[in-house]
Order: C-alpha cells, then structure tokens, then sequence
C-alpha cells in the first residue's frame, strides 16, 4: 500500500512511502492441496516459501518471500517462523512490561498437526468435527487457535486470527481449504502475525528467523540440523542462512526437530532474551537442562531464558493449551501485545517535542548493527530507521498526543 504524507507542510514538501499491508505470514506443509493448486495455476509454491494472506477472498494466498531470498531450496520444509518481535509474558499476573497476563492462560496463537484433535469442550475439537467430511483427512490443520483459561483454546478470533485482526483463525479466510476426497487438507506449520516480505532473489531487509524440517537439503548444505534456529536478513545478511541458536542453547538432543517457535530477539544486540517452542513427536522424553523437566509430549511447550543464570522448563503442558498428550503443536505465535502509551516520546523524557524528531534524524539510516540506531525511532520494526519511521512520526506526532503534551 502507498501512502502519501505531508512531511513539512510549510515548505510544500510531499513524500510517498511504501507502508507494509497488515496480514499474515506462513507456511504449508509439503502435503496440502493448496501448494498444488498454487502451482497449477501459475503460482509455484513450496514449503520452503514463505506465503502472506490472499489479495480478495476467495484467492490463493500471495508469496511473501520466495525460498531463493531465504537462500533456500525447492526441496527444504520450514517448520516454525518468527520475525524475532515476538513478546512473551512470563509473569503472572503482571509483566514488568506493563501488560497483565490471565494466570492459567498461555497467551499464544497456534495450529496443530492433522491428527491432533483437542480435548472435548475446545476449539480444536469442534473444528475438527466441522472440518473432517466423511472420507477425508482433517481440515483443521489450517486453522489459528487461541489459548484460553476457561476452555483451553478457542478458534482464534477476529485481532487474533487470520489477516490479523479483520476475521477469525478460519483456514477460509487465508484462501485455505477445507479437504475434500482426493483433496487433501492444508496444514499451516509455521505462522508469524506480522507480513513479511521480500521481493525474488532479494535478501530481506530486516531478519528472518526460522527452523528447517529432518531432511531438509539446506541443513546439510550449512552443517545444521533440525533443531537450530536458522537466520537470514537483515544484520545477519544472506543469502546463505545462518545458524542463529542451536538445538544445545535450546536444550534439545541434536536429533529433536524444532516445531514451532515464538522468538523475542533484542533488536540491538541480536541476542535472545526468551523464547517459547515445541518439538515435533519424533524425539520425546528427554529431560531439560537446568530444570530437568521432561518433555513428554509435542504439545508440551519449552521455555528458554538466557542469562547469567540460563534455564530451561516446560512452561505449558498440554492441558494448559486445551490439547491432549498425543496432539502436537505445529506453528506458535505470541497472543501478547505491549502497548507504548507515548511511541512519540523517542527520547523518553516524558515530552514530546522537536527533541524526539531530532532524535530520529539523528538515527534516520541506521540499522540495528549500527550503534547509531535507537529501537524508539523503528516504528516499522524493520531494522532501520528510514523514510516510512519518519513519515510515521510526523503524521502521528503533531500536534503531539496528550500523553506527551
């Protein structure tokens, strides 16, 4: 979307910015029919291809960012996706951060694997029911889920599901579908609530996080294996992904395949400040360092801090998520949101004045490598502070909201 603000109205100055369209991102596993069709009408998609909501409904999905920008292979299978933003409320019932956290709720948006139904009383399980036609595999896979404290989950609903805040976690608001005999269902297993982006052979601005699925060509192409965490764009550059974590930060044997990740990164230092996973059942029953938890089940959920003191723990059980122990989790996504009551106040002195637009430009060009950068002024969260960070303030910021007057 193109938007055109006035930048210094006194002077006459017009700029045009490119403003990234709200919506989803997300991956389909090698199995559904959606790929398939994609490809047969012209829109060759893989698993490797990282895919954003569809432009109208009904519509396929878009390609967000092709395979080759990742520095990928048509044959390699992403399994869990973040863009590194995510927020994770540990603290019951108030995070030091501001937002209050519902004891019991895990405060996460999810899918599940096909065979996964949900315990009775769930979202899970009713879409599950609605979802299954006689003789066809189940079409639930596709759908977002919502942790709830009173259910266990919910279907996700509208702020919290597809297009991410215009309609709820239904596969048919992404241009899914349901199965239908000789039609296999879509499986979403990897989901991130932000768009991502980036044009064919371009390397994205701003980094990408991900996981590859066991047997995936690239892992042995960079001597990685299924369960690290793998990075491209941005500060860690590309197009060959890098090893961001591996499996042995996160506590998992070498051989456990990373599922599903909700991933909170410090934007100036790139170092991990928590992140929340699941393994997929083909490694189960190992126990966590530092807390010796075991992971029993791949609906169990792992919480990594790093730190002076490093831990490790199953954070959420099963039960906690409104899911049985033979159910797995395919992709997790934060449902938390931190509200900044003054984003204009760049320079967090409680004003919100010329001081703070000085303080933009002085960052204006800077990345999150750079020590110039100031996270304040990255309204867009892409890394660099640049025309769109500055075309939001001044259309945001004067005359300044009273929470800065």
């Amino acid at each position: 979307m193109k938007r055109c603000v006035v930048l210094l109205s006194g002077i006459g100055v017009l700029l045009c910015v490119v403003v990234p369209a709200v919506g989803d991102s997300f991956v389909l596993d090698p199995y559904s029919s959606t790929l398939v069709d994609m490809t047969a009408a012209g829109i060759p998609a893989t698993s490797a291809d990282v895919l954003n909501d569809p432009t109208a409904i009904p519509g396929y999905p878009t390609i967000g960012i092709p395979y080759s920008a990742l520095g990928l292979q048509p044959a390699d299978w992403i399994d869990a996706l973040s863009d590194g933003y995510d927020v994770i409320i540990v603290q019951d019932p108030q995070d030091p951060r501001g937002e209050a956290k519902t004891p019991g709720d895990p405060n996460c948006i999810f899918s599940v694997h096909r065979p996964s139904r949900g315990r009775p009383g769930t979202g899970v399980r009713s879409e599950w029911v609605a979802d299954t036609p006689t003789g066809t595999s189940p079409g639930h896979a596709a759908d977002l889920f919502l942790s709830d404290a009173a259910t266990g989950n919910i279907l996700a609903p509208a702020g919290e599901g597809w297009t991410a805040g215009t309609t709820d976690g239904d596969e048919a608001n992404a241009g899914l579908q349901n199965p239908s005999p000789g039609h296999p269902s879509d499986e979403v297993c990897a989901y991130d609530i932000e768009t991502l982006t980036s044009a064919e052979e371009q390397i994205p601005a701003f980094e990408v996080y991900f996981s590859l699925a066991a047997g995936s060509p690239t892992l042995t192409a960079i001597g990685a294996s299924p369960g690290d965490i793998l990075a491209v764009g941005g500060a860690h550059g590309g197009p060959t992904p890098v090893i961001f974590r591996t499996h042995f930060d996160l506590g998992i044997p070498a051989t456990a395949d990373l599922d599903a990740l909700i991933l909170e990164v410090d934007p100036s230092t790139l170092t991990v400040v928590r992140a929340e996973y699941s393994v997929t059942p083909a490694v189960l029953g190992f126990a966590l360092p530092s807390s010796g938890d075991v992971v029993d089940s791949a609906a169990d959920v792992i919480l990594w801090e790093p730190g002076a003191v490093t831990t490790h723990s199953v954070v959420h059980q099963p039960v906690d998520l409104g899911l049985r122990d033979i159910d797995s989790i395919d992709a997790l996504e934060s449902g938390a949101e931190v509200e900044d009551d003054c984003p204009c106040d760049i320079n967090e002195d409680g004003v919100c004045n010329l001081s703070d637009l000085a303080g933009l430009l002085g960052a204006f060009g800077c990345t999150c490598a750079d020590p110039c950068y100031v996270p304040r002024a990255d309204f867009d969260g892409d890394c660099c502070v640049g025309l769109s960070d500055l075309a939001w303030y001044l259309a945001n910021c004067f005359p300044p909201p009273p929470c800065c007057s």
